[in-house]
């Protein structure tokens, strides 16, 4: 099994959560650790994160902003602490957004402020609210009873 895709689905909370993992793919824990420590080294990964429920944390507005920007002030999106995700794209001839951040707000004023200092800086934006989360609702992450 391939290490990096195992560890997409997460890692159990054991006493020995790297040997278990070991264990289960059919390595030694030192062959594992070696692997990992090789792929953050190289940039391949950059290290381990939590995986939060936006929903349970309160955070029950959640959207897409598609933006329109010839220049980005990128600051205002990488520190703002609602957005968890933020891209460039190429533009499409239908739809002429090359800026994109995902919003994770707990009320609707926090959106609607959001949208309110794009319009002060003349950031032409569309928001796409999220109606199911399709993804997140069966996530692969493995979990203890410890």
């Amino acid at each position: 099994m391939d290490i990096i895709e195992r560890l997409r689905k997460g890692i159990a909370i054991t006493e020995d959560p790297f040997g278990d993992l070991a264990k289960e793919i059919g390595i030694s824990k030192e062959s594992l650790i070696r692997e990992i420590r090789y792929y953050m080294e190289n940039g391949v990964i950059d290290g381990f994160r939590v995986l939060a429920d936006q929903n349970k944390l309160g955070y029950r507005v959640n959207a897409l902003v598609a933006m329109k920007m010839d220049d980005c002030e990128c600051n205002m999106f990488l520190e703002n602490p609602n957005i968890s995700h933020f891209y460039r794209r190429k533009e499409e001839k239908n739809f002429p957004y090359n800026y994109f951040a995902m919003v994770h707000c707990r009320d609707d004023d926090c959106l609607k402020k959001f949208s309110e200092e794009l319009k002060k800086r003349n950031i032409p934006h569309v928001i796409m609210r999220t109606l199911k989360d399709l993804k997140g609702e069966k996530r692969n992450v493995h979990s203890s009873d410890a």
